[in-house]
């Protein structure tokens, strides 16, 4: 794999490091000061380059992403080139994969961007930059068969899906790099909560189904899709909800306010569930707790109650 680098990303980087190695400083300006008599100009422009870059790699800063990429055989085997470019911040962080699927035979490009800072000093951002590279390498795994043209649309319900189908791809990551000792797993549970709200509604998700899923078992993309689109398909979902109403009937059936085929009831037994109730109660004629209301009525009915404006057409 070639790796390239951005310029001005190499140069940041070791001022970064020269910034918390103060004793690095009489050696880069004794490479560096001589460069500044040279007549302005491309040639010039050129030294300083090929001087940083040199080094960008006695200091070792090319280390962190090339050991990174090392990690992963699949990323490092099947990708033409990885290039390292500059993140405006730290949340913007990442690393992805820009390849075509309709062509094995094309080049696959590793998108790697990172903070002159965590550059320098990588570990703030390492445990972070494993989780994204272990996505880019479900992607290229053929054993787990990604297709982000399954994840594709703009409708509520392939919204859903999607959202639901990265929940679980992070839990599947998460899950494999702890047990791998590469990361501490500290996000186990906020995972868990978050998953708990990606598939909570009318029906209850069985915390069952997380802990299953946490489970170092091997899992591909058509499994979490099937999973994504029919939440029957998680482990303990029918024990979960057995006696609480005929889930085959619920799931995509449409919402009693807006009509449209829904996978996300709103949780009615909650707080601001109860809250609804009333208000539906008192102003839909023929509306009852049985009918249930999609999340989105819901938040939109709460949020219309609350400015004191007209409720869903009401």
């Amino acid at each position: 794999m070639k790796f390239e680098y951005d310029p001005r990303l190499i140069e940041l980087a070791v001022f970064h490091r020269v910034r918390v190695e103060p004793q690095l400083e009489p050696a880069v300006h004794a490479v560096l000061d001589p460069l500044y008599l040279l007549p302005a100009g491309t040639a010039r422009d050129a030294r300083f380059h090929q001087a940083y870059a040199e080094m960008f790699q006695q200091l070792g800063l090319n280390r962190f992403v090339e050991d990174l990429l090392a990690e992963q055989p699949i990323v490092a085997g099947k990708a033409d080139r990885c290039l390292v470019r500059q993140a405006a911040r730290a949340r913007q962080e990442s690393i992805e994969l820009y390849q075509r699927d309709d062509d094995p035979s094309a080049t696959r490009t590793v998108l790697v961007q990172l903070t002159p800072e965590h550059l320098a000093d990588p570990d703030p951002c390492r445990d972070e930059m494993r989780r994204e590279l272990q996505h880019v390498a479900d992607m290229m795994d053929p054993a787990f068969q990604y297709r982000a043209a399954d994840l594709a649309g703009q409708s509520p319900q392939d919204n859903l899906v999607r959202d639901r189908y990265h929940v679980m791809w992070n839990v599947y990551v998460e899950s494999r790099l702890t047990s791998a000792g590469h990361i501490a797993g500290g996000r186990k549970t906020a995972l868990r909560n978050g998953f708990l709200r990606s598939f909570g509604g009318r029906f209850n998700p069985p915390v069952a189904a997380f802990e299953a899923l946490w489970a170092p078992a091997k899992l591909d993309h058509s499994a979490l899709m099937a999973m994504a689109q029919d939440p029957r398909r998680l482990p303990g979902w029918e024990e979960s909800n057995a006696g609480g109403g005929d889930l085959r009937e619920t799931l995509g059936s449409p919402c009693t306010l807006c009509g449209f085929s829904t996978f996300d009831w709103f949780d009615l037994q909650s707080e601001a569930g109860r809250r609804l109730v009333r208000i539906l109660v008192e102003r839909r004629d023929g509306w009852d707790t049985a009918s249930g209301v999609c999340r989105q009525c819901a938040e939109a009915c709460l949020a219309r109650h609350a400015s004191g404006s007209a409720l869903c057409g009401v």
